[in-house]
């Protein structure tokens, strides 16, 4: 439906606009013509009604003349003559006038030119009345308007054809859409363009549905356009015409046609081909020859520009392909150079990541050592420390005893000497030495005794005493923890038997939450807290 012309609208937007809608309408085409054909299935459904009068059937042939006139001329003309007889056998003369002008009508649209005059040629003129009079005079137009195309003799008939226009002009009501149609035209042969333009604008103001006649409107506007050489406004009225034929399923169209032959001089060969293709299959489609013959003699150039195109197209797809493919091969080769590369560079990395972890190994072995070295050093340092206290203790005990034996030998007091023995008491000294060693590695591992319990069950967790002393348990492990592993060194730096050793190495395993083997390990895995 079109509610409002806008004649602004049409003017500023593109071609390309009003070419679209027309390429969406032509793929939908056998949607229009199906929608034509169940029209007609239902007039002829009437038909079929019981006892039905000539009358009545006569009705619905012209009912079905009118569906079939742009639509199938062979179906048109038999229907014409179905109400030919029909009007005959009741004696009808207007309707015998009716259907000799109706059957005229598609004589010449399919080219039967004789045919269409010597049936026009037939009918008194002066026996009609003034409806069949606007229909003689406007057939016996488009007759010679037919004939004159393509006509050696065009300019001669198309005279003949203005004069029953001025005759036709004559009989219809001045204020009828069908005068000023015809009188538009007749301004525009006179070169009177903006006067028929005007006519043409005020008929499309008012056109409130895309019928026939909107088709017709917009077809003839285009040809004001083309005359006056504004010609993408003349390519816009005629896709709008060529859209409204479509939709009303009207095969016998000149729009298409039009259009095409305007896109193809504009260089758009590829709507130029599907428009004279489109307008070819629906000319052959109705049988309008007339149609079909005009469309014939443009169609062939058309199609060779087309096609010449096609193949310049396919040459440059053919060498674009070409370049494609040595492209392509190249960018295959180059990613296999690069794939190989990458190989190499990822075995490269490999061998780094390799070297890298070694050394990171080395590092932290090196690293491990360094601490292990920090802390042995540590440690020597620190029981060095103690030792020389220790000793510097013991000798000068050591150098008060001699001196007391040295007075009791100058004295000769022999007798005293034994009492001196009980002076130097060996066990307390030993007492001493074990004292100032567990403070020493407590010193150094101050966590020692809570990661050493981490190994047992609460119940076997141990301490050390109120003085802070090891029990001769925890010697043992703080010993190994110091490095002495062997049983002979623990046992001869705590005095205490070998046998012993393992003893307290066994019950500790025993009572340990941990596997064993891993005890010993755990125990010298110990970490100093700084």
């Amino acid at each position: 439906m079109v509610t409002n012309f806008d004649v602004s609208g049409i003017v500023n937007k593109p071609v390309s606009v009003f070419l679209n809608d027309l390429d969406h309408t032509i793929e939908k085409r056998k949607e229009f013509e199906d929608a034509k054909y169940t029209q007609i299935r239902n007039i002829k459904q009437r038909l079929n009604t019981p006892d039905i009068f000539p009358e009545q059937r006569y009705q619905i042939d012209d009912d079905l003349f009118y569906m079939f006139k742009t639509f199938i001329c062979d179906s048109a003309f038999f229907y014409a003559k179905e109400k030919l007889a029909i009007a005959e056998s009741l004696q009808k003369r207007d309707w015998i006038d009716e259907s000799k002008l109706h059957l005229s009508s598609v004589f010449y649209v399919v080219g039967m030119y004789k045919e269409a005059f010597d049936l026009l040629n037939s009918i008194d003129e002066n026996k009609l009345d003034n409806r069949l009079k606007v229909s003689y005079y406007n057939y016996y137009k488009e007759a010679y308007a037919y004939y004159s195309s393509n006509n050696l003799y065009e300019s001669q008939y198309k005279k003949i054809s203005n004069a029953y226009r001025d005759t036709l002009l004559s009989f219809l009501d001045p204020k009828s859409n069908h005068y000023l149609i015809v009188y538009s035209e007749k301004l525009k042969d006179e070169e009177k363009l903006d006067e028929s333009e005007k006519i043409l604008a005020d008929l499309l103001a008012k056109s409130s549905s895309e019928d026939h006649e909107y088709a017709i409107l917009n077809y003839a506007i285009a040809d004001i356009y083309s005359e006056k050489g504004n010609i993408e406004l003349a390519k816009k009225y005629l896709a709008i015409s060529a859209n409204a034929d479509l939709k009303n399923a009207i095969k016998e169209n000149a729009s298409m046609k039009a259009l095409a032959v305007l896109l193809f001089q504009a260089g758009d060969l590829d709507h130029a081909y599907n428009y004279i293709k489109c307008s070819l299959e629906d000319a052959m489609f109705c049988n309008a020859r007339m149609r079909t013959v005009e469309i014939s003699k443009i169609f062939p150039i058309i199609d060779t520009a087309y096609q010449q195109k096609s193949i310049k197209q396919k040459n440059q797809l053919k060498l674009y392909l070409l370049l494609t493919a040595i492209l392509s091969f190249l960018l295959i080769m180059t990613v296999l150079l690069i794939y190989q590369q990458m190989k190499k560079l990822s075995a490269t990395r490999k061998e780094i990541n390799n070297a890298n972890q070694q050394l990171n190994g080395l590092n932290k072995q090196l690293l491990q050592a360094n601490n292990h070295l920090k802390e042995s050093n540590e440690i020597k340092d620190q029981y060095i420390i103690q030792s020389l206290y220790g000793k510097s203790e013991y000798i000068e005990q050591f150098d008060k005893l001699l001196r007391k034996i040295n007075t009791k030998i100058i004295a000769r007091q022999y007798d005293g000497l034994g009492s001196l023995y009980n002076d130097f008491n060996v066990k307390m000294e030993r007492e001493n030495m074990f004292s100032s060693f567990d403070k020493t590695f407590l010193w150094l591992f101050p966590n020692f005794i809570e990661e050493y319990n981490k190994l047992f069950a609460p119940e076997d967790h141990v301490t050390i005493d109120e003085n802070g002393n090891l029990s001769p348990e925890l010697r043992i492990f703080a010993l190994m923890r110091l490095g002495v592993t062997e049983n002979e060194r623990i046992a001869g730096f705590l005095n205490i038997a070998v046998k012993t050793v393992y003893s307290y190495k066994s019950k500790a395993k025993a009572k340990t939450i941990i596997p064993k083997e891993d005890f010993e390990r755990r125990i010298t895995a110990i970490k100093r807290i700084e």
